[in-house]
Formats: C-alpha cells, sequence, structure tokens
C-alpha cells in the first residue's frame, strides 16, 4: 500500500514559491499524525510538532530544525483545494476498503459551527460537511463541504455524493430530508434506500398512519436500552400501499418502527416512526439492524469530531480551511478504526504524543 505522503502529494500546492519552507505532502503528513497523537486545534499541533521535532526528523525525515507557527499551519490548510483534499481522501480508502454490493451506507450533514455568519440576519450562512460513513466498519467512505444558502442544500449534495459511489447494489440510510420524488434517481443509479418519512410529505406520512399490524409482512420484536430506559421495539414491513406504488416509483416497502417504554408517571410513551425502502425484502430484523445502526453516523463520527476533536470549538471562520481540516479529521479517524480502535479514547490512550508508534499505523 503507498504511504499518506504519497497521496499528500498528488495535491497541487498552490503556495508561492517563497512560502515552500516546509514540502506539502510532509506537512500535511505530520499534521495527521498531531491530531492522531491528541492535538485539537492549530495550536496544538504546533505545540505537538515543537515538542516533538527529534521525532519527526527520526521516523518522518524532518529535514528542517524548526516546525510551522499555528499561523502557518491555518494559512497552509486555507490554501489547499478542498476537492483535491478530498479526492485524495476517496483513493486512499478505495485502496483500503472494498465494499461489497448489500454494504450498509449512512449519509448525513453536519453543520460546521465556527463558520456561521451573519447570524442574526436573514442571510445567514455557514458551512456544512456531509459524509459517507459505513455501519459496519464505522469509516467515512466520501464526504462534501457546501455553503448553506439557497443556492446549495443537503439534498443535493447527497446525490452527488452517491453518483460518485463505485460500487452498485449499496444500502444507503437517509433521513426525512431526502424523502423526495427524486429518490428514483437512486433506484436507477442500482443503489437501494431506506429513507425516513416525517410530515413534511403529508400524504406519504398519512399512507403510513393507516398501516394496520396484521397486514404485516414480517415483525420482529426487541428490547433496546436508551439512556437508562428499557425501550421495547418493534418493527413491522408491509407492501406498498396501491397509492404509494403509483405516486413513489421504485417503492417497495414500507417500514414501521413502534418504540414504547414505561416514563416515571406509569404510564407508557409511545413513539412510531416510518421508512420508505425500495429493497424488495420481508425480513424485519434485517431492517431493524439497519435502521438502528444509520445512528452511528452521529455517534461514532459527528460526536466525535465535535467533542472529542473539538471541531464545535474551533474559531476556524474560513469556509475552505474548516472543510479541509475536517477532511484530515476524518482521515486520522478513519487510520484509527482501520488498526482496531473503534474508540477515539482507546486510540489516543494507547498512542497519545506518540509519534513512533503512529507512523507504523499510517
Amino acid at each position: 500500500m503507498q504511504t499518506l505522503e504519497t497521496y499528500f502529494s498528488e495535491i497541487e500546492d498552490k503556495r508561492r514559491s517563497e512560502g515552500k519552507r516546509y514540502a506539502q505532502a510532509k506537512l500535511l503528513t505530520a499534521i495527521v499524525i498531531a491530531i492522531m497523537g491528541g492535538a485539537k486545534s492549530f495550536r496544538d499541533i504546533d505545540r505537538f510538532l515543537s515538542n516533538n521535532i527529534d521525532d519527526l526528523k527520526q521516523y518522518l525525515a524532518w529535514e528542517r530544525d524548526a516546525t510551522p507557527s499555528h499561523e502557518k499551519i491555518r494559512t497552509f490548510i486555507g490554501s489547499l483545494d478542498f476537492e483535491q483534499v478530498n479526492h485524495a481522501f476517496c483513493l486512499w480508502v478505495n485502496e483500503r476498503i472494498r465494499l461489497q454490493e448489500g454494504d450498509w451506507v449512512a449519509l448525513d450533514g453536519k453543520a460546521m459551527r465556527s463558520t456561521l455568519q451573519d447570524v442574526h440576519t436573514p442571510f445567514q450562512n455557514f458551512a456544512s460537511m456531509v459524509s459517507a460513513f459505513t455501519h459496519e466498519r464505522n469509516l467515512v467512505i466520501d464526504q462534501q463541504s457546501y455553503a448553506q444558502n439557497k443556492e446549495q442544500h443537503e439534498h443535493g449534495i447527497v446525490m452527488q455524493i452517491i453518483e460518485r459511489l463505485e460500487n452498485k447494489g449499496l444500502i444507503l440510510t437517509l433521513d426525512a430530508l431526502h424523502c423526495q420524488k427524486s429518490l428514483v434517481k437512486i433506484d436507477e443509479l442500482e443503489q437501494f434506500y431506506v429513507v425516513a418519512v416525517k410530515g413534511n410529505t403529508s400524504r406519504l406520512f398519512a399512507e403510513f398512519k393507516q398501516l394496520a399490524v396484521g397486514e404485516a409482512l414480517s415483525v420482529f420484536n426487541s428490547q433496546i436500552k436508551r439512556k437508562n430506559k428499557q425501550i421495547e421495539s418493534q418493527v413491522r414491513v408491509y407492501p406498498c400501499r396501491d397509492w404509494v406504488s403509483q405516486n413513489w416509483a421504485s417503492s417497495k416497502r414500507m417500514i414501521v418502527v413502534h418504540n414504547k417504554y414505561l416514563q416515571n408517571n406509569g404510564t407508557y410513551h409511545h413513539e412510531y416512526r416510518f421508512y420508505l425502502s425500495n429493497i424488495c425484502h420481508d425480513n424485519a430484523e434485517y431492517f431493524a439492524k439497519g435502521i438502528m445502526q444509520h445512528w452511528q453516523i452521529e455517534n461514532k463520527l459527528h460526536w466525535v469530531k465535535d467533542v472529542q476533536l473539538n471541531e464545535d470549538k474551533s474559531f476556524i471562520r474560513n469556509k475552505n480551511t474548516a472543510a479541509c481540516y475536517s477532511v484530515l479529521m476524518s482521515w486520522a479517524l478513519n487510520i484509527a478504526r482501520f488498526n482496531g480502535f473503534n474508540k477515539w479514547k482507546d486510540w489516543l490512550a494507547r498512542f497519545a504524543n506518540r509519534i513512533d508508534r503512529i507512523v507504523k499505523m499510517i
């Protein structure tokens, strides 16, 4: 397999010749190592590199006796082309993982809070990152940044990512924002979908409410523990009703998730969630597992970036800088998970400030 430095060398270096004090590929590798060593900001990266310069020379063939300041690191990352950085990331991922037909992939967007502008005006704007995230291995396989405004929206970006997926027959889990008539395009791309249905599609939502328990093709019962509550969950699979088949082309199954739990006042709280799919499958347990694991993208990616990597507390205002840095964080997370560390804190317990150990993993 090729090294990180090899992939980074494919990214165009847009710096002036006078400003190329550090080789771009080597500096990007050092930044990823710093993130994997526990750095959470540009200042942390600055301190990490300067404190470990001897290890950089020994294990990374660092050529200079100095390291860049946090201002230089910020400027350097801001000069990168996001599309090229993400392309290099996707090439790196594709060399290490081959998705198979039937693999589940979650797609969801996450706002980058630090880029928010004009917060108190009608022209509020910020950057978001949409990621494609595998259910089983918890890996980012693609991502796309966009500015949250009237010209760009999450659904369009998700469709762009789906079009870029080389593997066919993947099962894509999507939230209710993507429950649109354009779902037929996913079917045309030879992919499968399981999409949440809410009140934004009122007639379709009403069709789900008319489903009777006895009409289900399959039922799966289970118990889930969530926030110290024991939840009784029932998943039911139905064939599409006539109106749904006629108006939502490509749809094959309607899925109802019924959760109930005992409240403090002694009464049961009932929660219903509805999903639409183009998978002609009658096993409710099959859908139950995929629907539950969709939330891994929130718990294993968005939460880790926001809380453990401090993306939510970042002061990066520039949208391109924030997007490129977010890709580097995804890279660090993927490396940890490729090496069997599903939890970031477990990775840090072994590799924090240990360049000698990290370089063996990349």
